[in-house]
């Protein structure tokens, strides 16, 4: 009796009430973002989280959760007693109660659908670069927890070794791959995961370099992502009608950007072309004075930016009295380069195609 006086003594010395209030919010917070985000969905975390996870799984629905939650953390709380003393294992056992019935009240208590508030849930299909390690995990786990999910492959069209030998029936090697999203460059695929991809992936489609160039844009523009040409596959299909996603709810899995600088530069520049918001006119001219003030006027009233001229006189197919002028220039799209090309020619210019 006098050693359980002394014990309590003690803790009411120790224990701070700011520490409560601290795990009694954590808990909260922790309980409702794993029971409504990710639980529904069996996605799983470490710690608590994943314990809590777990169980949802294999408890049945007449036992509650906080209960097999506070019985298998029991060997925690008395390891933690003997090496961290009585104050670790008090607010230990204060964070698993509060978690616990925070997870019991949301579950059992308030008006929540936990199956579909997750943002996760419901999706129709999901895209997924043919990495063959990821596709194969991927696809696994999302027809495990769904099988009505679709699950797509991309590759690079230049590299279809997958594509190739699933139409075959049989791994197949190509004779050489060409495409920047090196990710993605495999002559042969490895045998466990064609064997994968035959029982979880639904289609693999292709997409072209130009595609991913442009994808790999739209990324950096509107997501602020920069994206390597493997991880870009999945929004590339997306993007140019590759798969009938119309409708539907999709996923696209983006899984890198390791990207060589003088690359992306290439890539930005390739994607601005196929936009139509970079454009570069050859037009032939007479060699004499006013002939480039008339091409930029015609430019400019149109309200396209110049950003680089060059003039040559040296090209053989053309009189000596004439040059070729090469206008390199920042557009909004294929309608106003159209424009520019129609004034020039109005004008008198000659374009070059």
């Amino acid at each position: 009796m006098v050693k359980t006086k002394q014990l309590i003594n003690e803790l009411s010395k120790s224990l701070r009430w700011q520490n409560f209030i601290f795990l009694f919010i954590a808990g909260c917070i922790n309980a409702f973002g794993v029971n409504i985000f990710l639980a529904p969905v069996g996605l799983y975390d470490s710690g608590i989280s994943g314990t809590s996870m777990l169980l949802w799984q294999i408890t049945p629905e007449r036992y509650t959760l906080s209960l097999f939650l506070l019985l298998l953390n029991t060997p925690l709380f008395l390891f933690g007693w003997r090496k961290q003393g009585t104050v670790f294992t008090v607010y230990s056992l204060w964070a698993v109660l509060v978690y616990s019935g925070a997870s019991y009240l949301i579950t059992n208590v308030l008006p929540i659908d936990v199956s579909t508030a997750s943002p996760f849930a419901g999706k129709d299909l999901l895209l997924c670069a043919l990495f063959g390690g990821l596709i194969s995990g991927v696809a696994c786990a999302i027809k495990s927890l769904n099988p009505k999910v679709k699950v797509y492959g991309v590759q690079a069209e230049n590299a279809p070794s997958m594509k190739r030998s699933l139409e075959a029936g049989e791994a197949i090697t190509l004779d050489s791959v060409r495409t920047f999203a090196d990710g993605i460059a495999v002559k042969h695929p490895g045998d466990i995961t064609l064997d994968m991809v035959r029982k979880y992936v639904d289609e693999v489609v292709t997409v072209s370099e130009d595609e991913i160039a442009a994808a790999i844009l739209a990324l950096m523009e509107k997501q602020k992502l920069v994206a390597e040409g493997a991880g870009a596959v999945t929004v590339a299909a997306a993007m140019f009608g590759k798969l009938p996603i119309a409708g539907k709810k999709v996923c696209c899995l983006i899984s890198g950007g390791n990207i060589d600088v003088n690359i992306l530069s290439r890539v930005i520049t390739r994607g601005l072309q196929r936009e139509g918001r970079n454009c570069l006119l050859t037009i032939a001219l007479d060699d004499k004075p006013g002939q480039l003030l008339g091409v930029t006027q015609v430019i400019s009233e149109c309200g396209a930016n110049i950003v680089g001229v060059t003039h040559e006189r040296s090209d053989a197919a053309y009189a000596v009295t004439s040059c070729l002028l090469r206008i390199s220039m920042e557009t909004r799209d294929f309608a106003q380069i159209e424009e520019i090309k129609a004034k020039l020619k109005e004008q008198g210019f000659k374009l070059v195609e």
